[in-house]
């Protein structure tokens, strides 16, 4: 944390300013496959000093869209994930963050004897069948990140940041139940936020916009531009309050429509190769125990999208150690 933190109200003391930054984690994993700090934080942490969090998600998808946001229901899923991060302060303004993810995913599906129904897959490429009701687990992704304090000020904060990202091992991709795209990416992105109005104010907000340059899967190159904002408030000095809208436009991409063939090569991409859009809102409430530890609780939900899964509710629960 830089020395130019906001200077503190009647309602909101310094620590609680510096734990929104550090559990800011909170309020982005209920809104894509992989939540990354560095998505949502505008401040670092002081030199050598940081954060170890982890958090559990619960997410439930009952729809399925189509390229015109059309809903249906070939099955349900679920996904449980746990996810550890950790952030580090290199210098006063400049903050490497890691995470690990574990994934335990299982599908459902609803209509028997067709494409959807695991015992009726046409052709699963050699991957191992994982979509038959059960939970399949095991560790999905890594990412690293680098995100740079550029201004500091009470009214105006702007932090840049590039994220790399690969699997930890390689998992089955053609599946509901998979438990990511297998595919790196390298992202970079910018935060701008602050106090409301005036250096005092107890209401803070944070817009941000990211853009990840994907691995090629097949014959396409498919690309994803995030754009994401949040109002926060200072309820006492130990909790705090924020609400987050979140939007991902594809480039590139594919409508489920286009894929004519259900066992050629370009079907078996199509989860890294469609055009995935969505909007997602959610809430979520961090409160801090003692100058060390705090926690946080989130509910989100999907309220458009195309050629994506519905999420009908991802509730997370996570704890923070700062350090």
């Amino acid at each position: 944390m830089s020395a130019s933190t906001p200077t503190p109200t009647r309602n909101a003391i310094a620590p609680a300013w510096k734990y929104v930054a550090w559990l800011a984690m909170a309020a982005g994993v209920a809104f894509a496959p992989k939540a990354r700090a560095q998505h949502t934080d505008l401040w670092v942490p002081a030199r050598k000093h940081g954060t170890v969090s982890a958090a559990y998600q619960h997410l439930y998808i009952r729809y399925h869209t189509d390229g015109q946001g059309q809903k249906g229901i070939p099955g349900t899923m679920r996904v449980r994930s746990v996810f550890t991060n950790l952030d580090y302060g290199l210098t006063d303004r400049l903050a490497l963050n890691a995470l690990v993810v574990f994934k335990s995913n299982k599908y459902e599906a609803r209509i028997p004897g067709s494409e959807h129904d695991p015992g009726h897959l046409e052709d699963s490429h050699g991957e191992h069948l994982i979509d038959d009701g059960k939970y399949h687990g095991g560790w999905q992704d890594w990412n690293i990140a680098l995100r740079y304090l550029w201004i500091d000020k009470p009214y105006l904060v702007v932090t840049p940041f590039v994220d790399y990202g690969q699997p930890i091992r390689d998992y089955t991709v053609f599946a509901h139940a998979a438990a990511g795209t297998g595919q790196t990416q390298l992202e970079g992105g910018v935060n701008v936020g602050g106090r409301w109005k005036a250096p005092a104010s107890n209401l803070f907000w944070r817009v941000g916009a990211a853009y990840a340059y994907m691995e090629k899967a097949g014959d396409r190159r498919v690309n994803h531009a995030t754009f994401d904002a949040e109002l926060g408030y200072f309820f006492t000095p130990q909790l705090t309050v924020r609400g987050i809208i979140v939007k991902r436009k594809t480039y590139n991409g594919l409508d489920i429509q286009d894929y004519t063939s259900r066992t050629d090569d370009v079907f078996f991409h199509h989860d890294q190769n469609i055009r995935d859009d969505f909007l997602n809102v959610g809430a979520s409430v961090e409160y801090q125990f003692n100058d060390r530890y705090s926690g946080f609780a989130n509910i989100g939900r999907t309220i458009r999208g195309d050629n994506t899964h519905l999420i009908e509710y991802a509730i997370t629960l996570g704890i923070s150690r700062g350090f």
